[in-house]
C-alpha cells in the first residue's frame, strides 16, 4: 500500500528514520501460515504508518506557525502588505488600520478571549471594538484625560484611569462605578484569578481594590515618587513597578513593603514585562537598553541596545518580544532565554505616529 501512494515515495530517508519504530521482525518461517501472515501485516503497518508520519511532518500540526525566510532573505524585511496578500482570509482580516490622529495618543487593551479590543485616546476617546465582525459595540467622548484602560473579567466591563478616579463602564459606555479611593492614578492592571483591579497614582500609592465585592485591599507607598510603569506577573500575580530612578520594585497585597527592589537600569524605567512563565522579566530604560532577568536568580542575562527608548513592551503567549520605540515596532524571536542577533519582524510608521502602547492579541 505503500508503494501505491507516489507522495510516501518522495519522503526523505532522513525524516523516515526520526518515525523509525524499531527494528523489524527478522525472517523466520514459521510452521504456522497463520502467525507468519500477521508478522508480515504487521510490517507492512508499521512502514506505511512511518512514511504517513514523515510525510504529514510538513504540515507541522504541533508547532506554531512563524514567518520562514529562504536562501538570503530576511524575515524582519518583510512587510505587512506582503504578509496580508500571502496568507489565508482570516488571518488578513486580522490585519487592519485605525487612523485616529485627533483625539490620541491611545492606550488598548484586549480582553480574555482576544475578542474585544479597548481604545482609550488621551483626549477623553473610549471606545469597544468587536475585532471578530470589526464592528463597534460602544463609543463615548468622556471629556476628560484618558490614562491608561484595563479589561476586566470580560467584555462586559472595563476599567478607565481618568485624571482624578479610577471609572469602570460597562459596554454601553454607562458609568457603573467610580473609584475615589484609586487618585491620581496612571497605571492599571486585572488580576484576573483574584478578581483584584490595581492602580499606582501619581503619589506613589499602589492600591487594591476586590471588584467582585467592592472591598478596598490595601495600599502601600511605593517611596520612589509618581510611577508611570506597571505590569503584573501572570504566573504568581506579583505586580512589578519601574520607578525613574532605574529601581523595580516588586508588590503583594499581603505585604507592606516591597517584595523585591532591584536596581535594573542607571536612568528612569521607560516599559517592563513579565514572560507567562513568571520566570523573565524584561525592562526598557531612558538610557536605550533593554535587559532580560531571571526572577528565580534576580540576575541579568543578558540586553540589547536600541537607537531610541523603547516606551512600551509586550509578551506573546508563544514567547515573541514586542518593543515599541519612536515611530518603530520590532518583534524578536528566541531573545528571553538566549541572545537573539536579529529581529525577526520590523514595522515603521514612517514617522506619522509615535508609539505608546503595543499589545499582542491573545490567541493569535
Amino acid at each position: 500500500k505503500t508503494q501505491s501512494r507516489p507522495e510516501l515515495r518522495k519522503v526523505d530517508p532522513r525524516r523516515l528514520e526520526k518515525y523509525k519504530r524499531g527494528a523489524p521482525n527478522k525472517k523466520v518461517v514459521l510452521k504456522s501460515l497463520k502467525k507468519q501472515n500477521f508478522i508480515l501485516r504487521s510490517e507492512r503497518k508499521a512502514s506505511s504508518a512511518q512514511a504517513r508520519a514523515a510525510a504529514a511532518e510538513l504540515l507541522l500540526p504541533l508547532e506554531a506557525g512563524y514567518v520562514e525566510a529562504e536562501g538570503d532573505e530576511k524575515t524582519y524585511r518583510f512587510k505587512q502588505t506582503n504578509l496580508k496578500s500571502n496568507v489565508d482570509i482570516n488571518t488578513a482580516n486580522s490585519i487592519y488600520d485605525f487612523n485616529l490622529p485627533e483625539l490620541g495618543p491611545y492606550c488598548i487593551d484586549f480582553s480574555r478571549n482576544g475578542r474585544w479590543l479597548i481604545l482609550g485616546g488621551r483626549k477623553g476617546h473610549l471606545a469597544l471594538i468587536d475585532t471578530l465582525r470589526m464592528t463597534l459595540r460602544t463609543e463615548v467622548q468622556l471629556k476628560d484625560d484618558i490614562r491608561d484602560v484595563c479589561a476586566l473579567h470580560n467584555q462586559n466591563f472595563m476599567a478607565v484611569a481618568q485624571r482624578k478616579y479610577v471609572y469602570i463602564y460597562d459596554d454601553h459606555g454607562a458609568e457603573v462605578h467610580c473609584l475615589r479611593k484609586h487618585d491620581q492614578p496612571n497605571k492599571l492592571q486585572f488580576l484576573k484569578y483574584h478578581f483584584l483591579l490595581v492602580s499606582v497614582s501619581k503619589t506613589a500609592m499602589l492600591r487594591y481594590h476586590d471588584i467582585s465585592t467592592g472591598t478596598f485591599i490595601a495600599q502601600h507607598n511605593t517611596g520612589y515618587g509618581s510611577c508611570h510603569v506597571m505590569n503584573q506577573n501572570y504566573h504568581n500575580g506579583v505586580i512589578h513597578c519601574g520607578h525613574s530612578n532605574g529601581v523595580v520594585t516588586m508588590w503583594s497585597p499581603t505585604m507592606g513593603k516591597c517584595l523585591v527592589s532591584m536596581m535594573t537600569h542607571r536612568g528612569p524605567v521607560s516599559s517592563l514585562v513579565i514572560d507567562p512563565s513568571g520566570n523573565h522579566m524584561v525592562t526598557s530604560g531612558q538610557d536605550g537598553q533593554v535587559k532580560v532577568w531571571d526572577l528565580r536568580m534576580f540576575k541579568k542575562l543578558h540586553s540589547y541596545r536600541t537607537k531610541k527608548a523603547v516606551t512600551s513592551m509586550d509578551i506573546s503567549q508563544r514567547g515573541l518580544l514586542a518593543l515599541g520605540f519612536g515611530s518603530n515596532a520590532t518583534i524578536w524571536k528566541d531573545c528571553i532565554s538566549i541572545r537573539a542577533d536579529q529581529p525577526y519582524l520590523k514595522h515603521n510608521f514612517n514617522n506619522q505616529c509615535q508609539v505608546r502602547t503595543l499589545k499582542f492579541r491573545p490567541y493569535e
